[in-house]
């Protein structure tokens, strides 16, 4: 049984078209789903899942093209950066259930949570932005939950077939910072669903010694077609030993010192946390800043990264028109 997927998204820091040259098209299933890696923006697909259309190279221009709008009209929305550092108490508020893409409601609250009716109001601001600015195959979400307070602005869960996003609606009260908030999460789910993972086959003792990439304790081993595993090899083999030797994951402190000692290779600081971590901030970053044309830091590689994959252009274009007709 596959573990669960728990990604509490921006810990400490807030950093804050659709068709591939027939060439490079993959074998995928035929449905349309989060689960999978370019179904949705095959030639064959276009029709069920309503996606704009465009080659690769239609796909980057257009892309650069929004971005450029985006940026003239909003600034840069990469740099819309919240820095928390907080005793505050983390407040569970209220979940609400989805159905057939649409939010209930009626919101589901413990005798502990402190809940009120104007949380129905924000549910429903927050899924209206998810489904306006992330491409409507990945609206899959079963439980949309809301807290406030603590140190991280949101967190996805994915659980077999279920999928729950939660969300801090205290530090994601700006529609720039709650858009790249989600974005992220979208990295997330675009990174660590099920397709992306190795059965799983381990024993305990097996797991981590066993797997040729990093190994995830909630998602098990990447597959060696997955992102996770070539981004993880191309950018974390030579930093993983000291990474784990000094524990960054555990400490503020030691998350700060080790960005400070490499900060040519990460697009924030909260990207230090783990690969997982990293890959979902590079996937905002690409989404939020032009392809970069000087590759000599590992940080411009890996938002390079995404463009060898003709699907997450494409992907990047539809973001993009779709941040754009909402602000």
């Amino acid at each position: 049984m596959k573990k669960l997927v728990m990604l509490l998204s921006l810990l400490l820091f807030l950093p804050a078209c659709s068709l591939i040259d027939e060439a490079v098209q993959r074998n995928v299933a035929s449905e349309p789903s989060y689960r999978s890696l370019s179904a949705n923006y095959l030639k064959e697909d276009v029709a069920k899942v309503d996606l704009p259309y465009c080659w690769l190279a239609q796909c980057l221009q257009q892309g650069e093209r929004t971005l450029k709008n985006i940026r003239k009209s909003h600034g840069n929305l990469s740099e819309h950066v919240t820095i928390y550092r907080t005793n505050e108490k983390h407040e569970e508020l209220a979940y609400f259930m989805t159905e057939e893409g649409k939010l209930n409601n009626i919101a589901i609250e413990s005798e502990h949570w402190n809940y009120n009716s104007k949380h129905e109001r924000t549910a429903t601001a927050i899924w209206d932005l998810w489904n306006d600015i992330i491409p409507a195959p990945y609206h899959q979400v079963d439980k949309l939950y809301l807290f406030q307070g603590g140190d991280f602005a949101a967190y996805v869960n994915m659980y077999n077939m279920r999928v729950e996003l939660g969300v801090n609606i205290k530090h994601n009260q700006d529609q720039k910072q709650l858009t790249t908030t989600l974005v992220h999460e979208f990295g997330h789910i675009l990174t660590l669903n099920q397709e992306q993972f190795t059965e799983d086959r381990y024993t305990s003792d097996q797991q981590e010694l066993e797997c040729p990439a990093y190994f995830d304790e909630w998602s098990d081993c990447p597959n060696q077609e997955s992102y996770l595993y070539s981004f993880y090899n191309k950018f974390w083999k030579k930093i993983e030993t000291e990474w784990k030797k000094k524990k960054i994951e555990t400490s503020e402190a030691r998350q700060t010192a080790f960005y400070n000692k490499y900060r040519s290779q990460f697009v924030s600081e909260y990207a230090t946390t783990s690969p997982v971590e990293d890959i979902a901030e590079s996937f905002q970053y690409f989404i939020f800043s032009p392809k970069p044309t000087n590759l000599s830091s590992i940080k411009s590689q890996k938002i390079a990264f995404f463009y060898e994959y003709p699907e997450l252009v494409a992907i990047r274009a539809d973001v993009l028109a779709r941040v754009e007709k909402r602000f």
